[in-house]
């Protein structure tokens, strides 16, 4: 870590070297006047970020990783193309049929692109909860715990999730990639969340910290 600030330290200081025309060997006064504003800089900035990972009480990220979804869509992918080429090839070719079956199969292809994107990051400090699920969301989301009426924890075993237990309540905006695992809110809104965490022990051990009264 130290060796990183140092690295950092010594960029910050060659642009600005750049940027004023001068060497490191002229203008001592002027040089130790940029050493000195760009330590107390980065100082600064270290000390507002490990302020705030300070207060963090629980981190994680997801991805999705729903192996059997992606089989069963890599297994159609697949059985789409194989059956275009076969069309192609047959002495009575079918080219509707082929190009239908092309792009069936090229739509599948980047619906397992795209679920392989997807990212859920959700931190949980004292103050509010924040989620951000790329590439759906182009910037983060914050709830603040003040503006919570409900939280309950929600776990649900990988069989109950293939016979219902997946199922979206009461208008609730989903925010998951582990099924109906996590964070189920209520603001005083009335608007309802769930909020998908794979960690429920270390969940249940940070919503212990935070005051709700």
């Amino acid at each position: 870590m130290e060796n990183r600030h140092s690295y950092i330290l010594l960029i910050l200081n060659s642009v600005a070297y750049e940027k004023l025309g001068i060497s490191q060997g002229r203008n001592s006064y002027i040089v130790s006047i940029l050493d000195l504003t760009t330590s107390i800089f980065f100082l600064l900035y270290t000390h507002f970020r490990m302020s705030k990972m300070k207060n963090v009480l629980f981190k994680e990220k997801q991805r999705y990783n729903d192996k059997v979804v992606i089989a069963v869509l890599g297994m159609i992918t697949l059985g789409a193309f194989v059956l275009a080429i076969k069309f192609l090839i047959q002495p009575e070719k079918n080219y509707a049929t082929s190009i239908l079956l092309l792009v069936l199969s090229f739509s599948f292809g980047l619906l397992i692109w795209w679920l392989t994107k997807l990212k859920l990051k959700v931190i949980i400090n004292d103050k509010y909860i924040q989620f951000k699920l790329s590439p759906i969301h182009g910037t983060k989301r914050t709830i603040s715990w003040e503006d919570i009426d409900q939280c309950d924890i929600v776990k649900t075993p990988p069989a109950a999730q293939w016979s219902g237990g997946n199922i979206t309540y009461n208008h609730e905006k989903r925010i998951s990639l582990t099924g109906r695992n996590g964070l189920a809110l209520r603001t005083k809104k009335g608007e309802n969340y769930f909020i998908g965490c794979k960690n429920i022990e270390e969940l249940k051990k940070a919503l212990e910290k935070i005051d709700f009264s």
